[in-house]
């Protein structure tokens, strides 16, 4: 009886390492994903709130003649305008603008290659002399080349300011805008890459997280809740600061002991180290689809 039971007891061992180890091997990653989305099957769709709507920009505002991507900032800018007009609680616009307009960027690609090797003597606003086969010239203002750099660097700077003057004029109509802040990969994120300096001046308390992890598979199943800026500050990511901005609940500025998120209306967000599971209504296009043009 004693060798029998010491015998079960080093294989009951034997087994549940051997499960461990294949467990954090992610062997049953498959597995779990499988019933997780069979699980989505025997719910079904759901109704999806009407309230939500997505503005999206497809490869159908490509094949309707629209610009190439990324798109000027103006036109981004009479986009807020137009969701704005409309009313709506919050705007959440899930695209990072780090980076200012560069003069490239509102040139033909002719263009910039005729005047990138004068580029950044020329922007110096001094006049240069430089050398070619044909002998001596000089670059500066009245030139063709000059004009034509500086035309393009005071439209990048104006197209910049349009689209921050737009999320001024959102915010006065009582509209809230949430503007990607960062693309994150965990909770642990430390640190922010905010927009260009004319558009984080309107963006105070308005920066959200973006950014996804998806599973193995490629599909994306759970949404990653927040991230810290460098002084360790919560900053939510944008799904959840937009449902926060909607629903006129303050969001807390400490990770709750037990890790449950509570909202208004017995709401729980419960969060893991991989972040919540999603409740998807349904497959892409649920939700009420507006395509930009």
């Amino acid at each position: 009886m004693f060798s029998f039971r010491r015998l079960f007891i080093l294989y009951g061992l034997a087994i549940i390492s051997a499960v461990s180890l294949l467990s954090v091997a992610g062997v049953f990653d498959r597995t779990n994903l499988f019933f997780i989305d069979w699980a989505f099957q025997l719910r079904g769709e759901k109704e999806p709130l009407e309230d939500i709507v997505v503005v999206a920009i497809s490869q159908k505002d490509f094949e309707l003649g629209a610009p190439r991507w990324p798109w000027p900032r103006s036109l981004m800018a009479r986009l807020v305008d137009q969701i704005s007009r409309h009313g709506p609680s919050v705007i959440a616009i899930d695209i990072l603008f780090t980076e200012p307009t560069n003069s490239e960027s509102v040139l033909t690609s002719d263009e910039f290659e005729a005047i990138q090797p004068f580029l950044y003597g020329v922007l110096s606003g001094e006049s240069i002399k430089i050398t070619n086969r044909e002998g001596a010239i000089k670059i500066g203002p009245g030139d063709r080349s000059f004009d034509t750099i500086v035309l393009g660097l005071n439209s990048a700077i104006s197209q910049d300011q349009e689209l921050a003057d737009a999320v001024r004029r959102a915010k006065s109509r009582g509209v809230d805008v949430l503007l990607a802040a960062q693309t994150v990969s965990g909770s642990s994120v430390v640190g922010l890459t905010e927009p260009y300096p004319a558009l984080a001046e309107v963006a105070a308390n308005s920066l959200s997280l973006v950014g996804i992890r998806t599973d193995s598979d490629g599909t994306l199943r759970n949404y990653i809740p927040f991230g810290r800026d460098r002084e360790g500050r919560i900053v939510y990511s944008l799904a959840v600061a937009a449902a926060s901005r909607f629903t006129g609940i303050e969001l807390p500025q400490k990770v709750p002991s037990d890790g449950n998120f509570r909202f208004g209306g017995g709401g729980i967000l419960s969060v893991t180290d991989s972040g919540f599971l999603v409740n998807f209504p349904g497959p892409p296009g649920t939700y009420n689809t507006i395509i930009a043009r």
